[in-house]
């Protein structure tokens, strides 16, 4: 309540304030001051929405299609550490992609990569060469340069598809949704 330039708080004898210097602090409860959240309850909070959103965005999405793309982006990792392996390294490295077996692996005797039950390398194109069968061979030159390819990898339905692009130098790798 204002009264002559002089403010005077009807709460504060609500509040227990023992001083009427306004600066004081009011002894009261502490639920009555103390307004927010603890740092503690916020990451419990955040922890829980987390773990709820990561169950259901691939309900929302659809399973096939994060696998999908899942693969896709795992691809397209493997080949960026290959050519940053041969820029580093001064070697050559290829990236074997056997279409029929649905399957890629780095030079002839390297770690064989299965890609998830449901999605398939649909066709395989480098240069102008377009390869649905067999087995074909990205070379990667200690130079940086690359054999300028895409790979198309689709799901059970066939509508789906992502295309990882391997540019033949300098371009960014990307992943476009066909």
């Amino acid at each position: 309540m204002w009264r002559a330039g002089i403010f005077k708080s009807t709460r504060s004898k609500e509040l227990g304030v023992r001083s009427k210097n306004l600066n004081s602090l009011p002894l009261a409860p502490c639920s009555l001051l103390e307004k927010g959240f603890t740092l503690i309850e916020l990451l419990v909070t955040l922890s829980i929405l987390s773990i709820t959103l990561s169950f259901v965005i691939p309900r929302i999405m659809g399973r096939e299609e994060a696998e999908l793309k899942s693969a896709a982006r795992k691809l397209l990792y493997t080949v960026r550490r290959f050519s940053d392996e041969a820029v580093f390294k001064k070697e050559r490295r290829v990236l074997n992609v056997d279409i029929d077996n649905n399957e890629y692996r780095k030079g002839d005797d390297g770690k064989r990569t299965q890609l998830p039950s449901g999605i398939s390398i649909d066709h395989l194109q480098i240069g102008k060469e377009e390869i649905k069968k067999g087995t074909a061979s990205i070379t990667i030159f200690p130079s940086g340069f690359r054999d300028e390819a895409m790979i198309h990898l689709t799901g059970k339905e066939k509508g789906k598809g992502y295309t990882v692009v391997i540019p033949a130098l300098g371009e960014r790798f990307e992943i476009r949704e066909d």
